[in-house]
């Protein structure tokens, strides 16, 4: 278990100190930036409104959204900052949906992880060159 890992399997609610809170949030940003961008370029998810006509590549316009998410804080008070995070519909592809139904995903007792969609999803993320890390494929950023 990566350290990013570790860090998230906290919640906000175990945090007794304001800087943990806050620290322990901009972690779930950070993960939340990142595993949007795993899964629209493992052709998990689609931003159907931006969908490319060549489904092997992620659309550029795609990109420049996920890029956007690490500028707009989503626990921001703030509903300008937080708006840019409701912009696009994401779906689930059809590689998405095979997925689910292989692991048995919708029969599983809500919070329990089915360890072969965890480990399908590692591969799915390697071969697309955005395996797990401790370190962000896009780094958020409180810089407009």
């Amino acid at each position: 278990m990566t350290s990013i890992e570790n860090a998230l399997s906290r919640t906000v609610l175990e945090l007794s100190d304001y800087g943990e809170a806050a620290e322990a949030l901009n972690l779930r940003w950070q993960l939340a930036i990142d595993t949007l961008y795993r899964l629209l370029s493992s052709d998990l998810l689609y931003i159907p409104a931006l969908k490319a006509d060549d489904s092997s590549t992620m659309n550029p316009a795609a990109l420049d959204y996920i890029k956007s998410l690490a500028r707009h804080d989503p626990f921001s008070s703030d509903v300008e900052e937080t708006s840019h995070w409701y912009l696009w519909d994401i779906s689930a592809t059809d590689r998405c949906h095979s997925l689910i139904e292989k692991y048995g995903i919708r029969d599983l007792p809500q919070g329990e992880l089915s360890q072969g969609l965890v480990t399908a999803l590692h591969g799915l993320f390697a071969e697309n060159q955005v395996a797990w890390s401790d370190y962000p494929l896009i780094a958020r950023s409180t810089d407009q």
